[in-house]
């Protein structure tokens, strides 16, 4: 749910962010456990570190 809030026009993050959470698919997201839970992120080099 918070990754819908990234993509808002309120939000100050980078339209290169914003348009690279739209176009991935759900399917593409990168699940992983932290200290936190699961959390997932977009495929991106640093994601697939993880």
């Amino acid at each position: 749910m918070g990754t819908r809030f990234i993509v808002t026009k309120e939000n100050p993050a980078s339209m290169e962010t914003k348009k690279a959470i739209i176009k991935v698919k759900s399917e593409e997201f990168i699940e992983f456990k932290s200290g936190t839970g699961h959390l997932r992120t977009i495929p991106t080099e640093a994601g697939k570190k993880r």
